[in-house]
């Protein structure tokens, strides 16, 4: 080397060095040895090096290079680019190439060592396009040796590009990256390196053929003529097209692998040598087919080539060093994913192959392995495996994963590939068994490494290990560890078979059934097959079938054949015939039809016999199996003629010899020709009296003509394995693919890629699963994770092997059928649910809730949804669709969803699919199915995840499937139903947040979104800030001005301040800075009014709140921007002394130029004032007592003013809301004299006169406008609970009195000027049905798709006089909607359930019904002809948009319907709660109000730390239900009563699945879990015992949380309610608390008293209101505490009362009822009857002797139903608690608690009662969810008693231990599922009589000691045999003294009963 060159390699070396540092320098060392010194450089010791400086300085070890063409040598570089070639050990120059090339002077040759190499090269393509030859060179033979080149990836193969899919354009291409595929744009060239083979002569790289039997399909990469050529490749869009790159080319021995920039993007792996003479070497060219290629254009600064393998960190100093590397690599390889659910491997088109999950007990740790495949599967070496790496990531959590280094690295060419093993842990070591590939040597077999921390292993000799493939081993709990491999294949004695005979005696069941086959033979591949079949083309006729129908009998010809007439149980005899291309069959030996057989099929040695199944995966089981009984089979390897079949017989030998035969003689299976050792039965196929029976429904007898075997090996210490005589297993099945063996409950299983094997026993006898296949994962594997958790594993293929990893948990039924659902901890994360809008706007049902009827049309989309998103719903199919199919397109920008990818149910067939899977290839097939889904014939719940191109959906909890499907445009979802109806309810769109924002801030703004806010009302734009009544309206300038009160903290107290709003027109409003507020005022600021002083000034009259006076405040301008301060009012009598009057809400007025004020009361006095200062004394307001007026109003926010020739006192009396009274003024009385009194508001039907509801519009205020018109706006507080508190103010009301002296009220005429798109209707007539006096009859007008309108109806008054007609809102299908009625009958107008009178008779002559309704979403307000208004809301309005008319008694024509949408006017609200300028002072806080207090420090540091406790505390949501027992899903999904939502809570936490009330009684079991104390502590037994006399100084639960600094509300029933259930008022146990409200009493079953009763209703439930109540205080959470929130739902407790669509649930036909043996109560004790028929007077004659039959609705079939019913509505209540919590963002830190207080009997134990000590009166739901305790999906089985809940709370919320009580924490059960429990449950039903439930007893003591013991293990959980009324009941003492141990030891006293005639809660 030249003296220059040294020099410069000295300071390329120092700036290695110091780039590189130590990680380098090890790096080489460890991999080579060499050291890496002063005097080298990454160039140093190539065996070849160009430099690209001049003619001489282009001189190299080769030789010199000739330019050929446009080649300029020695281009300087600058700056960066300079610094950059001398780091790599260049020389600061480049060649320009522009098409022309470098090739050697002379014939030099290169000698590359075949075995190792490496070539570099530095470059830049200056056009970015990457469309030419690089570097290239050829053999002797012309062909290539090796190239590197840039592509155009659009002219490539598919064999030799590894993209996703085809490029779409030619600047946008498709690629497969680790977080989905990417769209890359500008580029789509590929940078591709390729070397040859061995030298012509010598053999080329070996490709292998899989090993797959069934794999039989030619593959096209098996087949290139180019397989002496390896290709690795990167697309040049992921790198930067027009920058410098490093590329190295590095053959290994085992890996060809392409490095970009230091970064590995592809490798490949060869068997075989490369050519070691290459001639020439060629720069910017190369050779192709024998041609010279040029065209590469940019700049070389030098190529290398060295006769080795370079090391990763060399390779890495050749591109520029580490400290550069990490962040191209995450350019071009993108993240390397946080997650392993869907988990892609990083790298250019890799993939996760198998899974092998494992769980290490030692480190508590779960591992996952995995096998990656490079090339995307297009490896031609190894049937396109590529590599199969073990690589590995670990969890401790399932949440949180690290990656770590290649686990098991490809370093041998024999090893090509490693394959399925598995992990076993023995005396601290880690031992991995693993396959590698069968070629031929003696490496093949299973290999083993060793590791010591379960992440580095090393192989162990020798290799092979043991002979053998894919293993799996396990452990016995005796130690011994165990190996399964494959074992030998046993093949029946069978031959070739072309031509022969199907001969079959059968009996058909019926003839309607569709392809089933009574003979069939399938070859090996299961693909192949022909059959002897009945009616699959046409009906009734036999026929020859096979797959695809290639060789069945034409459906024309079938026509012609006689239909079959046999009837049930006639045996005939049926034959096929195959003989050349003939086929002919036989009926009775008789010629039946004749066809031709195109291409007779052979079939080979192998071959299956099947009767009864057409063919494995024969379709739907009502088009497959058949159905009928066979008595004798036969099948004939030859043709036989129609003499030979004459002689047959059943049962009996004659003619040729069979090749099989079956005649089923004494119930035996054997094949009597002996071909056939192996034949079994399946599903309920039985052999009775002689022949095979087969009811059609999975039945069916196979005889395997391949049996596939495992073997089994044992060990004591992993190194030495001893075989096991015989099979391990046996099947017909493939079970050498990737076996799992594990015990999972009672059960044994063997998983493999064909299926699912269990068996009682751990080494068999095996028997198939059913489902045999759980999902369409391939490869599945299970591991444990913990200890009562398992997790199942496989991969989503890409269009071969390896695809995306894919985590299941494993779940189990009672029975022991396996199912898989999500991993909770696995799930994506999600935002909030998006608005769900429909298209076309649907009938409106419940919420987020969508009927769709087949044909009508038949799918609904739901438009606008992300890309990425998280699904969930409820679906209820109608009986049609049951028969048909139904589903949700996914994936689609079309109604119709062409383009998408439809989840497809099927009930019929139990089949859930998907229509499509694509892969990378960019290739659509039919997607995958799963079989034997139970539970659609019911709601189910969906679960589906759409996470770039893979589509996840979990079915009902206990079923998975998944595909491959991506529309980059997709924004659609679509629900359809090909016939009937299907409900899909709570649907959720959740988008996933981790990896799709729609646009900058979206997550924001959902944060801060208000479902409530309204289109064109005035609401406040903060949280709940109730009163808000409108106050101090003034039109000033052209503006108009309005307060509002608004209710916030003021040093740490409660007040009051007036937000100030302006508008040009009363509709767009403004918010301003709040100036009138305590801080300003020095008090709060409730009612009054505003107006103008002689002299213009605005001014303010109001309450000043906690000052004990009026006050009066005048503004400084007239922009109300600042304030004179405030003073009181101070009034005088004429004497100078005080006059006796109540300061409360005042309004003031002038005459002349005196003003009068007022102030509210029941008695509001007058006064007046010259000054507004000086203030005297006149008398009562009033001049006479005012008309109409119920006792006990008073007159409060009063607005007095003139209208017309009167004056008006608008105000509200707080018992009846907003009023009016209309008089005259005594001038000289100085009086007002009132002639008439109306009210504004009316009361919800059924409701008391004064209760709240009848508050709608409260707090009114006025303004005059310029043009004279007088307007009025009203607070509307009390609507519904929803909007409780909600600062909302009703439309702006004109006011106007008529010519006849009464009022008219109409909507603000500015609302005209925002209608648009206006729609007329006229002359609509509705037909009332043809009966007497009519029906009722309704008809849609029209679909109001949108949720601002204003509707105008006209009805002409010639008809409004004799009608009951009106209009209904957000009606649908089976959603009635909101009802506006007019009644002239009783002359009332309706609207929803509010009533005010408006007669019809009382309009002039000629004058029409106008009804104008205005619509703001959820918001409805009703003006009829000027005269009367109502208000009302509907919450779910998006559940239905039709507008009906309706009528009862008679046709009704409406005379028009005029419907415009109006604009929105609500912009500044969404201003105002952004800026939220309003907000007023909040002065000192709380905290710091208490610190500056004087009190001893101890305290002040105490309560400072218990408020900074409270503060962190979680907050607990404590649900309570009534009567709800364990018949339920939650508990069993077989169960008929569905709980979706209870299921949805468990899921999260912790579901104790053995929970027992303390006493079957609402009172006492209410009072245990309140209290914490047992009956027998307490003396509360019974409903009749008062619980506060018996304990008047318990602290209760919520009261031991406040006391605790927890704020505490409760609805609902949460004690027993009555007299018993009362609590002290004194001392009460929440804080707040909203009471039950009573539930209709329709009575529908004839002859119900009480609440004895059920059946559907349509009026609101208490249930409705309570939780209306508490999802309201979810929105109103306290800032300084948490909050402990109980919401106690009555339902299922009787009344049995539900609305419709739960009773559409349970259809009557349907419904089952519990077991009811006659002699149930034959082993029962006298007491324990008496109990069980505590009510039976109520049920006698009704449900018991001499009952009613089913269908009566009195029957006991009718109340389980309703039971049904009402138990789900139930369920629904719960879930829209948990959607609102979900809804607020606290769910995270909100501990949930739920419960039933006791179960119920529904006939079983001939009771319906609950007062049992028996399992279906004491079993209940428990669900507790804990964040940072729980673990999502645990189940406790523990026995617990509702008891506990007590202490498990205070302990969970961090409360100090409550002494003196019986509950006790189970916390420690929480935490670990498996913890010991010693101490049973406790029930108690009356002082003496107990019972005590462990894991496996129910005994019984009663108190005249009598005893029942029940073995809950093998018998039923019904309670059926009393094991102590028995003969033997003396074994049982040892468990009877055991139980005895438990009861209690003392007992209180009962507390004297209130008396009640009835015990019914």
């Amino acid at each position: 080397m030249k003296k220059r060159d040294l020099r410069v390699c000295s300071i390329v070396c120092l700036v290695v060095g110091i780039t590189l540092g130590l990680d380098f320098c090890a790096c080489r060392e460890a991999a080579s040895g060499e050291e890496f010194g002063n005097e080298t450089t990454p160039l140093s010791d190539a065996g070849y090096v160009w430099h690209m400086s001049d003619n001489t300085n282009a001189v190299g070890p080769a030789g010199s290079l000739q330019a050929n063409g446009p080649v300029q040598l020695g281009v300087p570089l600058e700056g960066t680019e300079q610094a950059a070639s001398l780091v790599r050990g260049g020389d600061g120059k480049a060649a320009r190439f522009e098409g022309g090339y470098l090739a050697p002077a002379g014939d030099a040759e290169l000698t590359i060592n075949p075995k190792q190499w490496t070539v570099a090269v530095r470059l830049r393509d200056t056009e970015g396009k990457w469309l030419g030859p690089i570097l290239g060179s050829y053999g002797s033979d012309k062909q290539v040796s090796f190239a590197l080149r840039g592509r155009d990836a659009r002219s490539m193969p598919m064999t030799d590009r590894n993209l996703w899919g085809n490029p779409l354009s030619t600047v946008e291409s498709w690629f497969v990256h680790p977080d989905g595929p990417r769209t890359v744009h500008g580029n789509s060239g590929m940078i591709e390196a390729l070397w040859g083979a061995k030298e012509p002569d010598g053999p080329r790289f070996r490709t292998v053929e899989r090993n797959h039997p069934e794999d039989v399909r030619p593959n096209p990469l098996f087949n290139d003529v180019s397989n002496a050529v390896m290709r690795v490749n990167f697309p040049v869009g992921l790198i930067g097209a027009r920058d410098w790159h490093d590329l190295v080319v590095r053959f290994s021995g085992a890996k060809l692998q392409l490095f970009i920039d230091g970064v590995l993007v592809d490798e490949e792996y060869p068997i075989g040598e490369t050519r070691k003479r290459t001639v020439p070497f060629l720069i910017g060219a190369a050779h192709e087919n024998g041609q010279l290629k040029t065209g590469f254009s940019g700049l070389i600064d030098h190529v290398a080539v060295w006769n080795r393998a370079l090391t990763n960190a060399e390779v890495t100093a050749l591109s520029g060093g580490a400290d550069t590397v990490p962040e191209r690599e995450l350019a071009m390889l993108g993240p390397e994913s946080p997650h392993m659910q869907y988990y892609r491997a990083r790298g250019h088109n890799s993939k996760a192959g198998d899974l092998i999950p494992y769980w290490d007990e030692q480190q508590q740790t779960f591992r996952l392995f995995y096998l990656i495949l490079r090339r995307n599967m297009h490896s031609k070496w190894d049937g396109g495996h590529g590599g199969l790496e073990i690589w590995q990531a670990s969890t401790k959590d399932l949440r949180t994963w690290t990656h770590h280094p290649v686990t098991i690295p490809i370093t041998e060419q024999w090893e090509a590939w490693n394959g399925t093993g598995a992990v076993a842990y023995l005396d601290g070591k880690y031992h991995w068994f693993y396959p590698t590939p069968h070629y031929e040597g003696q490496h093949n077999g299973i290999q083993h490494a060793v590791s010591t921390d379960g992440v580095h292993f090393e192989k162990q000799e020798p290799h092979p290990f043991l002979q053998g493939g894919d293993c799996e081993v396990f452990r016995t709990p005796d130690g011994v560890f165990h190996m399964v491999k494959a074992g030998p294949v046993r093949q029946a004695a069978t031959k070739p078979v072309r031509d022969k005979t199907f001969v079959a005696w059968v009996a058909l069941k019926d003839l309607e059934q569709q392809g089933g086959s009574v003979l069939t033979i399938e070859a090996p591949d299961r693909a192949q097959f022909d059959a002897l079949v009945f009616g699959e083309r046409v009906a009734r006729r036999w026929m020859g079938g096979s797959n695809r129908h290639l060789r069945s009998s034409p459906g024309n010809l079938q026509q012609n054949w006689p239909e079959e007439t046999a009837k049930p149980d006639e045996v005939v005899q049926v034959a096929l015939v195959y003989q050349g291309n003939q086929g002919t069959l036989y009926r009775n030996e008789k010629v039946y039809g004749r066809y031709e057989i195109p291409q007779p099929m052979t079939f080979p040695t192998g071959s299956s016999l099947m009767i009864g199944w057409r063919h494995t995966g024969g379709g739907p089981a009502e088009r497959a199996y058949f159905r009928g009984r066979v008595l004798d089979a036969r099948l004939y390897d030859q043709p036989l003629s129609a003499e030979e079949l004459e002689q047959l017989r059943p049962d009996v030998p004659g003619g040729p010899e069979p090749s099989a035969w079956y005649d089923f003689e004494n119930g035996s299976l054997r094949d009597r020709s002996g071909t056939y050792p192996d034949a079994k039965l399946f599903g309920k196929a039985r052999i009775e009296d002689g022949a095979l029976v087969l009811d059609g429904q999975g039945d069916y007898l196979k005889a395997s003509g391949t049996v596939q075997t495992q073997v089994r090996l044992t060990s004591n210490d992993l190194e030495n394995w001893t075989p096991v005589d015989g099979s391990f297993i046996e099947s017909d099945k493939r079970l050498a693919t990737c076996p799992n063996v594990f015990r999972f409950g009672d059960w044994h299983y063997y998983i493999c890629g064909s299926g699912v094997w269990r068996s009682k026993e751990p080494f068999g006898p095996w028997q198939e699963h059913s489902p045999l296949r759980l999902d369409n994962l391939a490869v599945p594997k299970t591991a444990a994770f913990g200890t009562n958790r398992r997790i199942y594993a496989g991969f989503l293929g890409d269009g071969g092997w390896g695809g995306n990893s894919v985590l299941r948990e494993l779940v189990q039924d009672s029975k022991g059928c396996l199912g898989t659902r999500f991993v909770p901890e696995l799930i994506p994360a999600s935002g909030d649910p998006l608005p769900i809008r429909f298209e076309p706007r649907p009938p409106r049902t419940e919420s987020n809730t969508v009927r769709v009827v087949a044909g009508q049309p038949g799918s609904i989309s739901i438009p606008n949804v992300p890309g990425d998103y998280r699904l969930r719903m409820d679906i209820e199919a109608g009986p049609e669709a049951l028969e048909s199919s139904f589903g949700i397109g996914l994936c689609t920008t079309s109604a119709t969803g062409e383009d998408g990818c439809d989840l497809v149910f099927e009930p019929g067939p139990g089949r859930v699919r998907f229509s499509k899977m694509g892969d990378s290839s960019g290739a659509v097939r039919s997607g995958p199915a799963i079989e034997s889904v139970e539970g659609m014939n019911r709601p189910f719940t969906v679960d589906i995840i759409v996470r770039h191109d893979i589509l996840d959906a979990e079915i009902g909890g206990f079923r998975a499937v998944t595909t491959r499907f991506w529309n980059p445009r997709a924004n659609r979802i679509r629900l359809f139903a090909e016939a009937g109806t299907v409900t899909f309810r709570n649907i959720r769109v959740q988008p996933l947040t981790d990896i799709y924002e729609p646009y900058p801030g979206w997550r924001q703004a959902r944060e801060n979104a208000d479902p409530l806010a309204l289109n064109y009302h005035l609401m406040h734009p903060g949280g709940p800030s109730g009163p808000g009544d409108p106050n101090a309206a003034f039109y000033l300038d052209g503006t108009y001005h309005l307060h509002y009160i608004l209710r916030h903290p003021w040093n740490g107290k409660r007040s009051f301040s007036f937000v100030h709003v302006t508008s040009p027109d009363m509709l767009h409003w403004t918010w301003q800075p709040t100036k009138l507020q305590p801080s300003f005022t020095g008090h709060g600021m409730f009612s009054g009014t505003g107006l103008l002083t002689t002299d213009g000034r605005p001014a303010a009259i109001y309450h000043g709140q906690a000052s004990g006076r009026n006050q009066i405040a005048i503004a400084k301008n007239r922009k109300l921007t600042a304030w004179e301060k405030p003073y009181p009012v101070e009034v005088k009598m004429p004497d100078g002394s005080e006059p006796d009057m109540r300061h409360w809400d005042p309004d003031c007025f002038l005459i002349g130029d005196t003003y009068y004020a007022i102030s509210g009361g029941q008695d509001p006095p007058v006064f007046k004032s010259k000054d507004l200062k000086r203030w005297t004394y006149i008398g009562p307001f009033l001049s006479e007592e005012p008309p109409n007026v119920v006792k006990g109003e008073d007159i409060s926010c009063a607005n007095f003013f003139p209208i017309g020739d009167k004056w008006m006192l608008l105000c509200i009396s707080h018992p009846l809301g907003c009023r009016y009274y209309l008089g005259d003024w005594d001038a000289e009385a100085e009086q007002f004299v009132p002639e008439t009194m109306q009210r504004m508001t009316w009361p919800w039907e059924g409701g008391d006169p004064d209760n709240r509801f009848s508050r709608a519009l409260f707090a009114p205020e006025s303004v005059l406008t310029p043009d004279g018109r007088r307007v009025m706006w009203a607070w509307m507080p009390e609507i519904n609970d929803t909007l409780r508190h909600k600062t909302l103010q009703c439309l702006p009301r004109e006011l106007i009195l008529a010519d006849d002296g009464s009022l008219r009220i109409r909507p603000l005429r500015e609302l005209e000027s925002h209608r648009y798109d206006p729609v007329v209707i006229e002359d609509f007539t509705v037909e009332s049905p043809d009966r007497m006096n009519g029906g009722f009859a309704r008809k849609r007008v029209a679909e109001l798709n949108g949720d601002a309108f204003e509707i105008r109806v006209t009805v002409p008054r010639a008809e409004a006089d004799r009608k009951y007609f009106g209009v209904r809102l957000f009606a649908g299908e089976d959603r009635q909607g909101l009802p506006i009625n007019i009644q002239p009958a009783n002359g009332t107008l309706r609207v929803g359930t509010a009533e005010a009178p408006f007669a019809v008779a009382d309009l002039p002559p000629g004058e029409d019904v106008e009804l104008r309704i205005f619509i703001d979403k959820y918001l409805v307000e009703v003006f009829v002809n000027g005269r009367q208004t109502l208000v009302a809301a509907d919450m779910d309005y998006t559940q239905a948009s039709g507008l009906d008319a309706f009528t009862w008694g008679a046709d009704t024509t409406f005379k028009k319907f005029e419907i415009w949408r109006l604009q929105p006017t609500n912009q500044g609200y969404f201003e105002a709660k952004q800026n939220k300028v309003w907000q007023p002072d909040e002065g000192a806080s709380t905290a710091k109000a208490i610190s500056g207090a004087k009190r001893p420090m101890a305290k002040s540091n105490n309560h400072s730390t218990e408020a900074a406790r409270s503060r962190q505390r979680p907050d607990v949501l404590f649900i309570a239900i009534d009567d709800m027992n364990d018949w339920t899903t939650l508990f069993d999904p077989a169960n008929p009563i569905r709980t979706p939502h209870l299921e949805r809570l468990a899921a999260r936490g912790a579901f104790f699945t053995n929970a027992y009330c303390a006493a079957p009684g609402c009172n006492p079991s209410r009072t245990a879990i309140m209290t914490g104390l047992r009956p027998s502590t307490s003396g509360v037994y019974e409903n009749k015992h008062p619980w506060r006399a018996a304990l008047p100084e318990a602290v209760t639960l919520s009261k031991y949380f406040e006391q605790h600094g927890y704020c505490t509300r409760g609805a609902g029933k949460i004690f027993h309610h009555g007299k018993t259930g009362a609590d002290d008022p004194a001392n009460p146990s929440f804080q707040e608390f909203f009471a039950m409200r009573p539930s209709p009493q329709p009575k529908i079953r004839k002859g119900a008293f009480g609440c004895f009763d059920w059946g559907p209703v349509t009026e609101p439930l208490t249930d409705e209101f309570t939780v209306q109540w508490a999802t309201g205080q979810m929105a109103d959470v306290p800032r300084d505490k948490p909050l402990f929130l109980a919401a106690g739902i009555f339902h299922p407790h009787l009344p049995h009362f539900a609305p419709p669509a739960f009773f559409d649930r349970y259809p009557f036909e349907k419904t089952v009822l519990p077991p009811m043996p006659p002699d149930d109560l034959d082993d029962v004790p006298p007491i324990g009857i008496e109990l069980a028929r505590k009510e039976w007077d109520l049920w006698k004659g009704y449900l018991f002797d001499d009952p009613p039959p089913d269908d009566d609705p009195a029957s006991l079939k009718s109340l389980v139903r309703a039971y049904q019913a009402s138990a789900s509505y139930a369920d629904a209540k719960v879930g829209q608690l948990l959607d609102q919590l979900d809804a607020t963002g606290r769910a995270e830190n909100t501990i949930i608690v739920l419960w039933s207080d006791h179960g119920y009997h529904l006939g079983d134990k001939q009771s319906v009662v609950k007062f049992t000590l028996w399992e279906k009166a004491n079993h209940v739901p428990f669900i507790i969810v804990a964040p940072g305790v729980t673990r999502p999906g645990t189940r406790i089985d523990a026995p617990v008693s509702l008891v506990n809940i007590y202490a498990t709370l205070a302990e969970l919320a961090g409360l100090p231990a409550k002494e003196g009580i019986d509950s006790q924490s189970l916390v420690p059960l929480l935490k670990n599922p498996n913890a010991k429990w010693k101490r049973p449950a406790l029930m108690t039903q009356g002082r003496g009589n107990h019972a005590v439930r462990s894991r496996d007893w129910r005994y019984i003591r009663y108190s005249d000691g009598t005893e029942e013991l029940y073995d809950c293990l093998n018998d039923s959980l019904w309670n059926h045999t009393n094991l102590l009324a028995g003969k033997d009941k003396n074994k049982f003492a040892a468990i009877v003294a055991e139980h005895r141990r438990w009861l209690p030891k003392t007992e209180a006293s009962e507390v004297p009963p209130v008396s009640r005639k009835i015990s019914t809660k």
